[in-house]
């Protein structure tokens, strides 16, 4: 009984503190980077094929994740194929990347690829899907790559924006958390 008093009286006040904190400085992190923020779609022939990749924007210098998906064009299901050659090229210039993927172990009909481009511009992808005697779909796709994130500052005490929107999330998250826990503490003392 003690022990369940003392949590009571000297715990339970800061709750809303600690868990405004965590609320607010954790939201961010599961919302950022999760799923594909720009796809594009394109049918061939009995095939649809998905060309995405996981940020509004390519950076040039910046690693992006880009996923190719092959799949029936009837009912959208996926299509296994034995690998995929992607060509990556600045438009009406220079290849910057030529690989051949396998297809993913783990989603049928899907495969990844990380890549950086060097410099903004235009560029072209360029996929063909091959299945064991023929090629099953080919295609191309535009998206255009901006210049590299430029920090709020541009002194000796360099701040991104991306910390700096870090510092304002966890001093919301702590204020709120301090507010809550003054409320919760005062309305426990006029009860006593």
């Amino acid at each position: 009984m003690r022990k369940t008093v003392f949590f009571f009286k000297h715990f339970l006040p800061f709750l809303p503190a600690v868990f405004g904190v965590f609320f607010v400085t954790l939201t961010p992190l599961f919302s950022w980077g999760h799923g594909f923020d720009t796809e594009q779609i394109q049918t061939v022939g009995d095939y649809t094929v998905e060309f995405a990749y996981d940020t509004p924007e390519i950076y040039s210098g910046e690693a992006v994740s880009f996923t190719f998906r092959l799949l029936d064009a009837t009912n959208q299901g996926s299509t296994p194929f034995d690998y995929l050659f992607v060509r990556f090229a600045k438009s009406g210039g220079s290849v910057i990347l030529v690989s051949s993927l396998d297809e993913s172990k783990l989603v049928s009909g899907s495969t990844r690829l990380v890549a950086t481009f060097p410099k903004e511009g235009p560029y072209n992808a360029t996929l063909s899907f091959e299945g064991t005697e023929e090629t099953l779909a080919e295609t191309s796709f535009s998206f255009s790559v901006v210049p590299p994130f430029e920090p709020v500052y541009k002194n000796k005490e360099t701040i991104d924006l991306r910390n700096f929107l870090w510092v304002i999330t966890f001093g919301g998250g702590a204020i709120l958390g301090i507010i809550g826990s003054t409320v919760f503490y005062s309305k426990r003392k006029k009860e006593m």
